[in-house]
């Protein structure tokens, strides 16, 4: 998955692998992901509730600051580069202090149609993009 800040000139690209997570109401990102999408730490706000997960409460900080995310598949162009899949879709994460990636359902689950199939050759992960 790729990310930025949309109307910021030469805004820094931020490129994650990232885990999609039915249980997690929204996405979540590293804190220094924060500072590597341009975010200043002035534009970050503490929520005073933290987050809660498995078992664990953790500080969560949010931003207003609007996030642009949107899938890169991983089999390169012939130029070389990452082709982009499905639709852009807009981000509202949480920054954590932990290394988790999780895609939630608050904004990712809203920009695609996430199923998941138990087969008789084990489960299958399915994710499609609007209209399709």
């Amino acid at each position: 998955m790729v990310a930025d800040r949309p109307g910021r000139p030469e805004g820094p690209l931020v490129e994650v692998r990232a885990l999609v997570d039915s249980g997690a109401y929204r996405s979540s990102f590293p804190l220094q992901v924060a500072g590597d999408l341009g975010i200043e730490q002035h534009e970050l706000v503490e929520d005073p509730a933290g987050g809660v997960g498995v078992g664990s409460h953790f500080r969560v900080w949010t931003t207003p600051v609007p996030i642009q995310a949107g899938i890169a598949l991983f089999e390169p162009a012939s130029d070389g580069t990452r082709q982009p899949w499905g639709p852009g879709f807009a981000l509202t994460p949480a920054f954590i202090e932990h290394d988790a990636f999780l895609l939630g359902r608050a904004d990712f689950f809203r920009a695609f149609t996430v199923t998941f199939e138990e087969t008789a050759e084990g489960p299958v992960f399915h994710l499609d993009p609007p209209d399709s």
